[in-house]
């Protein structure tokens, strides 16, 4: 491997590690409806999208000053799970990148509330430093569902492959399945202003795996199976639901 200064040899077994080339990011975005400058999070979110669409975002919802509809036990559980070791409290609004660390005032939440003046260069900076550069993967994530209709079930079957040694060396790792569903209208207090017609996006309505996920089914050394079953909420909206697996 060469680099500004010098060269250093690798031991790398070509092949055996393979790199998947089509990466996704995962951002999970910490939002309430009551939350003054949430909406500014959201804002910066979108324009990263813009910038590079294979954004995958999970807005979990909080209460705030008030009970926010779209909370959920697995919510408080997430919160609980990103902000660990982190004394000062939770930051409306925030967000985790990839679940990268940041040390210990941010943990891997850092503050996104940026004035809209600041946005397409907070945004950029974001994409430039976090997204281009994340971290390398080496297994695909692939996701077939299935919706039961008559019965209101909703089969998730999340599948991959990697290296030849991909199963020995993600071992510690896990598979959590996010529910996500848009475009949903509900109040917001908007800088201050309460908006009645507020469209939320990215809403994290079911966690189908343990908070910290679950073990990967290894079906050989190098591909993996999961398959879930769950119930399908009839108000949510089937059109405009999908998944995230990471």
């Amino acid at each position: 491997v060469t680099f500004e200064g010098g060269t250093v040899e690798v031991d790398a077994l070509v092949g055996r590690y393979v790199l998947i080339d089509d990466e996704k990011y995962l951002v999970e975005e910490i939002t309430s409806n009551t939350c003054v400058y949430c909406p500014y999070g959201t804002m910066i979110l979108d324009k990263m999208k813009e910038l590079n669409k294979d954004l995958a975002i999970a807005c979990i919802h909080g209460n705030l000053s008030g009970r926010d509809p779209f909370n959920s036990e697995e919510c408080e559980q997430l919160f609980r799970y990103l902000y660990k070791g982190i004394d000062e409290g939770i930051a409306f609004p925030s967000g985790a990148f990839n679940r990268m660390y940041y040390g210990k005032e941010d943990g891997i939440t850092p503050g996104i509330g940026y004035d809209p003046q600041y946005q397409d260069e907070i945004a950029e900076v974001l994409v430039d430093n976090l997204v281009n550069f994340s971290d390398p993967v080496f297994a695909s994530v692939d996701i077939e569902t299935v919706l039961d209709s008559v019965n209101n079930k909703l089969k998730i079957n999340v599948t991959g492959k990697g290296g030849e040694v991909a199963k020995d060396y993600l071992k510690k790792h896990s598979l959590t399945v996010y529910i996500i569903e848009e475009g949903l209208k509900y109040r917001q207090n908007n800088l201050g202003v309460q908006d009645d017609n507020y469209i939320h996006k990215h809403v994290l309505r079911d966690v189908v795996t343990a908070i910290n996920g679950d073990d990967i089914n290894w079906t050989s050394s190098s591909e993996y199976s999961n398959t879930f079953t769950v119930d399908f909420n009839e108000k949510w909206n089937k059109d405009n639901v999908y998944v995230i697996a990471f």
